[in-house]
Order: structure tokens, then C-alpha cells, then sequence
């Protein structure tokens, strides 16, 4: 359960539900009105995952940089090895709504 909440974090899940919203409302503009069901739902999967996958790439990177900042310091410790698969399985799961959209 530890590992689920520390990965949930590395997600950023507050920008990664920014995103989606951001992205309904242009799919909403852009559609002149709600678009199809379907489409919607796919395309939120898509943009939310891929989203994901990127914020736990950046916590990798950024890893040392995270380090020295003091507001940055209480973090949940990163695994490597848990980011990698996780945005791994979150890249799959993207292409593979991406296809059925």
C-alpha cells in the first residue's frame, strides 16, 4: 500500500487532473459542444497516462536537482526501478487507447 501511494505521488495526480481538464475543455471548444462519448473517454485515458509516464520520467531525472531543494526534501524517495515500470505500463496502456480511438 506504501508503494501504490508513493507511486500515485511520483504521478503528480494535481497536474495530471490540470491536464485533463485543460484537455476536455479544448476537446469541448474544439467540438463547438460535448463531443462523442467514446472519443472523450478515450482521449482522456491517452492524454492522463501519457501525463503520468512523463511526470514519473522527470521525477528520474530531476532526482538529483529534488535533492538539494529544501521545499523539495520531504518527497516520497523515488525507485527507479518501480518509475520505470509503472510509466512503462502507463506508455502501453496509451498506445493501446490511442488505437482504439
Amino acid at each position: 500500500m506504501k508503494k501504490l501511494k508513493a507511486l500515485i505521488s511520483l504521478s503528480k495526480p494535481n497536474i495530471i487532473l490540470s491536464v485533463g481538464l485543460t484537455g476536455l475543455t479544448g476537446m469541448i471548444l474544439a467540438n463547438r459542444g460535448i463531443p462523442d462519448i467514446k472519443l472523450v473517454f478515450f482521449t482522456m485515458i491517452s492524454l492522463i497516462l501519457s501525463a503520468s509516464g512523463a511526470a514519473m520520467i522527470n521525477n528520474i531525472i530531476e532526482q538529483d536537482k529534488d535533492k538539494l531543494m529544501e521545499r523539495l526534501s520531504k518527497r516520497v524517495e523515488k525507485s527507479n526501478n518501480h518509475c520505470i515500470i509503472f510509466n512503462n505500463l502507463f506508455s502501453r496502456c496509451f498506445f493501446l487507447s490511442y488505437q482504439y480511438n
